[in-house]
């Protein structure tokens, strides 16, 4: 550890702590245990720095500065979880200042006197926030933005770059307080609101728009549109405004055409640098390339609707390599280039597809369709030959992770962020939950702060398609169960039920034939594993299907399981993944647990399921739900309302995300050829 240039009296530093070069510490200051300050930080005193702040080179943070205070989940429980506060090189962080832990700040960031900015705040470079300013959570701000002295900015609100807002502007997100039905305010690139307006939720203020002082925001404002009074109506275009005194002949607006003061084309003028930086306005551009490897029918509704999302958007140029897919755990490989059920599932799916290895058993070489990002189904580069394997891959192309699964447990957390092999050469996470979002912080810090990895939560697209689909569920005539029984008898990460519960549940159903039906959709590998570890044989596996047919139980044939649960009144379940998509259909389930090592959105979960730990409570609560009694009822659907809130809008969140990055670096590109 670099000790610090200088430190006060009466300072208290942690364990673990990592100081870069030249820090110096006021009086007084408390850095926690974990805390990472880069070199030529300075911190005055009685300044706070919790154990989970990353602070990049550069910064200064004034006195009575709290940096990643704790969130709620402490201050209920005192247990301290992993939500990294992340700031960037060359802030300027002015006293009485309090951050929030889990958010992400970018380089040269400016705060007045006593700022706060809440959590799962993302925000870019160049921003500047005025004394007495407050940021709620789950906000979204981009670059070169200007929040002056008492803004309050709303949970969910989006601001754009280049934005100015003048002092005392609120954007609020309650239609209907006190109400769950959050709505964020949107507000553009060039847009400017004066001072003392008020937004209303859900509104958006379009590029270049105008809001005049003490307006109240009540609808849309249309593009380069100024608008004011309470309700704020149209007055005209921004063009018609004219400014004052000596320049009274001289359009006001857009002013990104009159007046550069702290924006990157200052001194150059906004046309020069326009012409230089937006290659977007020459029809030359071209687009962002995005490949997906396509492996596996059963996780491809984690990635479909940003596929498809992608496939319809102007900017992008889509690619869908079909690979052979095998497994290589404990159950035997299929060797590289014999196909299987992916080949006639993906073709039947889209039109254009490319396939990994030809008709002549060769692997393609993606190198030579040149794509900007490649998208892994599953983080396993066991399951890829080395000309597939995210190692090469990254040589060339910016490698993408959508998880294919959601996390339940904490082994598996750690299973996952453990897989340096993939990860290591990765350049985007999109963490569908705050768990692995944290766990990633934790796992890939340095990374991170270095711009080499990019963690982005961006809650999870197959959530938000469930939530969504929540309308079309009809009950059936009779009680259908969906049992999904887990691979593995004993495992870490989750173990299967199946050996004791296998012939009980037939014998059930059978008892219940005139009140129920039962599918049974087991994983995947259940069939060969039960027979690697010796509960089944071949014969008996067989011989076990057969007496499911007999007792009028089907097994599932859906290959992807949204379509089989738009159907289903009740999961049964083992430790899974597709928990959390029936979850967010708000109908009951009951959870057969193998560990309560649980990680925090399984622990709120658990709250609203039916934990049964033997087959007998399994009877117990299908009798409870036969007999169409469910207790839980409303406190799940309470906690289904909050869970979405981070999943509605993932899809446009990762297409952003991609839109962002690429549009960067399709700029860098344009760069270095006119140099």
């Amino acid at each position: 550890m670099n000790q610090p240039m200088r430190m006060g009296a009466h300072c208290v530093v942690g364990k673990r702590v990592q100081i870069g070069a030249r820090v110096v510490l006021g009086h007084g200051v408390i850095v926690e245990d974990g805390a990472v300050l880069g070199d030529d930080v300075w911190i005055d005193s009685h300044a706070i720095v919790r154990g989970n702040a990353r602070i990049g080179a550069g910064g200064h943070i004034g006195a009575h500065c709290i940096i990643a205070e704790y969130q709620m989940d402490f201050c209920r429980d005192h247990v301290f979880r992993e939500h990294p506060l992340v700031i960037g090189a060359h802030a300027l962080i002015r006293s009485g200042t309090i951050l929030y832990a889990g958010s992400q700040i970018g380089s040269y960031f400016m705060t007045g006197h006593n700022v706060m900015v809440r959590e799962d705040v993302t925000i870019g470079d160049h921003v500047s926030i005025g004394n007495y300013s407050d940021v709620q959570n789950e906000v979204q701000i981009g670059s070169y933005v200007r929040l002056h002295s008492n803004d309050r900015i709303e949970q969910l609100s989006r601001i754009d770059d280049y934005v100015w807002l003048a002092p005392g502007v609120e954007l609020t997100n309650d239609p209907t307080p006190p109400s769950d039905d959050m709505a964020g305010v949107h507000v553009h690139s060039f847009a400017v609101i004066g001072a003392q307006a008020t937004v209303l939720p859900g509104c958006e203020i379009q590029a270049g728009s105008l809001v005049a002082a003490g307006s109240v925001v009540t609808r849309d404002v249309a593009k380069e549109t100024v608008v004011a009074g309470n309700p704020a109506r149209s007055m005209g275009s921004v063009r018609t405004v004219h400014r004052r005194g000596a320049h009274a002949e001289e359009a006001a607006y857009p002013w990104r055409e009159r007046f550069s003061r702290a924006m990157p084309w200052d001194g150059v003028g906004y046309s020069a640098w326009a012409r230089e930086q937006a290659p977007a306005a020459h029809k030359e551009r071209r687009k962002i390339r995005v490949a997906f490897l396509m492996q596996n029918p059963y996780c491809w509704d984690k990635q479909r609707p940003v596929c498809e999302t992608l496939c319809a958007d102007e900017a992008f140029e889509v690619l869908g390599i079909v690979v052979p897919g095998y497994e290589c755990y404990d159950i035997g490989v299929r060797p590289f280039g014999a196909w299987g059920a992916e080949h006639e599932y993906f073709h039947n799916l889209y039109d254009g597809l490319i396939d990994a290895v030809g008709g002549d058993g060769k692997l393609i070489d993606l190198r030579d369709y040149a794509p900007d990002y490649v998208f892994y189904q599953r983080p396993y580069n066991i399951v890829f030959p080395p000309a597939l394997k995210s190692g090469y891959v990254g040589q060339f192309a910016k490698v993408c992770y959508l998880p294919y699964c959601t996390n339940d447990v904490k082994p598996f957390e750690r299973n996952i962020t453990s897989l340096h092999d993939f990860f290591d050469p990765a350049y985007l996470y999109f963490a569908e939950g705050r768990s692995m979002h944290a766990a990633f912080f934790q796992e890939y810090g340095a990374r991170i702060a270095a711009g080499t990895f990019r963690n982005v939560l961006t809650g999870y697209p197959v959530l938000e398609r469930a939530y969504m689909e929540r309308a079309n569920y009809v009950p059936g005539e009779k009680l259908r169960v969906l049992w999904t029984p887990r691979w593995r008898y004993a495992n870490p990460i989750g173990g299967s039920h199946f050996p004791q519960y296998k012939d009980k549940i037939i014998a059930w159903k059978q008892a219940h034939e005139a009140e129920m039906e039962l599918t049974v959709r087991p994983h995947p590998l259940l069939w060969q594993n039960m027979i690697n570890e010796g509960f089944m044989t071949r014969e008996t596996t067989e011989a076990y299907k057969e007496k499911l047919r007999q007792a009028g139980i089907a097994l599932d044939a859906n290959a992807l399981v949204e379509d089989t649960f738009r159907t289903t009144d009740v999961l049964l379940t083992d430790s899974s993944s597709i928990v959390d998509v029936f979850f967010l259909s708000a109908r009951p389930i009951i959870y057969c647990p193998y560990t309560d090592d649980l990680n925090e959105e399984y622990q709120q979960m658990f709250t609203a399921m039916y934990i049964a730990r033997s087959w007998e409570e399994v009877e117990r609560y299908l009798a409870l739900l036969l007999s169409g009694e469910d207790p839980l009822r409303k406190h799940r659907e309470a906690l289904v309302s909050e869970f979405s809130k981070l999943h509605i809008g993932a899809t446009q969140r990762v297409v952003e995300t991609l839109r962002e990055d690429g549009m960067k670096q399709i700029e860098k590109e344009g760069n270095r050829v006119r140099d």
